[in-house]
């Protein structure tokens, strides 16, 4: 087992805050990444959307997406600005499986490896 003392860089967990408890219709959360200005995108995995909630709980904006079942965004790209969220495979929805890229503002905070 690794160790994880020294947060950031060794990955341990930290001053644990819950900022919200969204239901079914808000989105369901299945995955997150976090944009440097410290807001938590989440997809709503139930509602075909991904939500984007400041640190104090307040659902700044609701982006719908043309994917049924959105998980897992994560920021890429050189300038870490473009959003890529997968989709899950549940519907015979035409787009279910598919990958979508959005456009931020706002760039990603870079995610770090830790050594195997």
């Amino acid at each position: 087992m690794a160790n994880c003392s020294g947060w950031p860089h060794a990955g341990a967990l930290a001053d644990e805050t819950l900022i919200a408890e969204p239901d079914e219709a808000t989105g369901r959360p299945d995955g997150a990444a976090t944009d440097r200005a410290e807001v938590y995108w989440s997809a709503g995995v139930s509602a075909g959307c991904i939500n984007r909630w400041s640190s104090d709980g307040l659902l700044l904006e609701r982006i719908a997406l043309p994917v049924p079942n959105p998980t897992m965004p994560c920021f890429g790209g050189e300038d870490l600005r473009t959003v890529f969220v997968t989709s899950l495979v549940r519907t015979p929805h035409a787009n279910a499986g598919a990958v979508v890229t959005l456009r931020s503002s706002v760039a990603g905070v870079p995610v770090a490896q830790f050594p195997l």
